[in-house]
């Protein structure tokens, strides 16, 4: 499989986990689960992509800011919380930079 095909690949794993963020931001009563949620999946995209997770947590951090918005908006789905997920999704790209970084620090001291 070519880079950019990876990379493609790869990519729409981030806006999918992206979406899953978002969804359990919107549906959780606590700041925990959706900060581990976040560390978690974003440590599986350093892992997929360690050169270029940074790429994919910018991809990954935008849409759930954009997806939050856009769901607050247009009242798609009423969060559980509102204060909290709006304090959650400040902080999602902040936690994907740190995910993706240790999942790609990992995964090169590992090969």
């Amino acid at each position: 499989m070519s880079m950019s095909t990876q990379f493609i690949r790869n990519s729409i794993v981030s806006i999918l986990f992206a979406v899953v963020i978002l969804v359990i931001t919107l549906y959780s009563e606590s700041v925990h689960i959706p900060f581990l949620i976040n560390m978690i999946l974003s440590f599986l995209i350093g892992i997929l992509e360690p050169k270029k997770g940074w790429i994919l947590a910018i991809i990954q951090g935008v849409i759930v800011m954009a997806g939050y918005v856009l769901v607050m908006q247009f009242k798609v789905i009423h969060a559980v919380r509102p204060d909290l997920a709006l304090f959650t999704t400040y902080f999602a790209l902040p936690i994907a930079f740190t995910g993706s970084y240790l999942g790609g620090f990992l995964k090169r001291a590992i090969s």
